[in-house]
Formats: structure tokens, C-alpha cells, sequence
């Protein structure tokens, strides 16, 4: 996912004013490219997202159909908070990519305000 990220920044911050990319694109066509690829980034945030709530309620049904006393529960809770961790950590990457396709498309609008920055 952040690789997607970087190359959208480069692109953006590489060949910004100039007319044509470095592979010749318009700056339409250089913005599209972008918006692909923010799109796909939050498509793979979601996706792992979704992964992570799917792992913890399966954990947590193991830890409602076991005793209370079990050692097993305490490993079960553990491994749920790193995962709701790794979604708060990947909140920033997805903020970051929903700004990029706001950008994109701000630019490829005609008559739209300049992007945010």
C-alpha cells in the first residue's frame, strides 16, 4: 500500500507545472494514473481492514465458547488488541490516500478548487 502512496507523490511533486511526464502523459492522463492508484490503496486498506475485524470476531467467539479461567482467552485478548493496533495504524495511510484521491480529483474536475495540501 505504500508503495502506491509514494509513487503517487512522486508523480505529483516530480513533474509538477511541467506539461508531460516523464513517460510523455498529459497531465490528465498523469492524474488518472494517480487516482488508479489511490483508489487501489484504499481498496487494499479496506481489504486488510476487513481481514483483521474478521480475525477478531472469530477470536472472540473462541473466547465466548471457552471457560473464563482459560490461559488460551488471555493469549485470544492479546492478539485482538495488537490487530485493533494494526488498524489504528493503518488509519494515517488510509487518511492519506482519501486525500490523494480527493486531490486527483479536484484536479481533474474543470472549474474545481485547487487541491489541499
Amino acid at each position: 500500500m505504500a508503495i502506491a502512496v509514494d509513487l503517487t507523490r512522486h508523480l505529483s511533486e516530480s513533474h509538477a507545472g511541467s506539461g508531460r511526464d516523464g513517460a510523455g502523459r498529459e497531465p490528465a492522463t498523469r492524474d488518472l494514473a494517480g487516482l488508479a492508484l489511490s483508489l487501489l490503496d484504499i481498496r487494499a486498506a479496506h481489504e486488510a481492514n476487513l481481514r483483521s475485524l474478521t480475525a477478531i470476531t472469530r477470536m472472540l467467539e473462541s473466547v465466548r465458547g471457552g471457560t473464563p479461567t482459560s490461559g488460551v482467552a488471555d493469549l485470544l485478548l492479546g492478539e485482538m488488541g495488537r490487530h485493533l493496533d494494526d488498524l489504528a495504524a493503518r488509519a494515517d495511510a488510509l487518511g492519506a490516500a482519501l486525500t490523494a484521491v480527493r486531490d486527483h480529483l479536484t484536479i481533474l474536475r474543470p472549474g474545481s478548487a485547487a487541491p489541499s495540501a
